[in-house]
């Protein structure tokens, strides 16, 4: 095992910490209740919940990668269906000869969709992968990428 395989490669020290703990460790939820009495001219109770969330900037930086989704198939069936009725309507095509003209080009569309979603999921699968193995150095400010050893 190589001993400099956890220092940062600009200055070498070793306070270097992995985006994954950066980002997990700069991330907070809140919540909180407040109860209140108001005694006076009028007599007034409140209850109050409030929540929040905070990021720290770093945290914010280190964030793994979003994985994109195509939602394509909505439009598919959306405008298949237009076209079904459209035809069926304007052009006195039996609504039976209508879907099945409609049925190719929506076929070609829901295989471009399908394809479309899985070159994302590889291109996301590959950005995470990377996320797993990035570093920051908290003495330099140094982004890297510590890859995997070999066995």
């Amino acid at each position: 095992m190589n001993g400099n395989r956890f220092k940062c490669p600009k200055c070498g020290s070793e306070n270097i910490q992995s985006y994954e703990t950066i980002y997990a460790g700069g991330r907070a939820t809140q919540t909180s209740t407040t109860d209140g009495i108001s005694i006076g001219s009028d007599f007034s109770v409140g209850h109050a919940n409030t929540s929040g969330s905070s990021i720290t900037h770093l945290a914010q930086t280190c964030a793994p990668p979003v994985r994109e989704i195509y939602r394509g198939y909505f439009a598919c069936i959306f405008y298949g269906i237009l076209a079904s009725i459209l035809g069926a309507i304007f052009f006195a095509i039996h609504p039976i000869a209508s879907v099945i003209g409609v049925f190719v080009p929506l076929y070609k569309c829901a295989k471009r969709v399908k394809r479309v979603n899985a070159e994302r999921y590889l291109e996301f699968a590959q950005s995470y992968k990377q996320w797993q193995h990035s570093y920051y150095c908290h003495r330099c400010g140094n982004r890297f990428i510590i890859k995997e050893e070999e066995s």
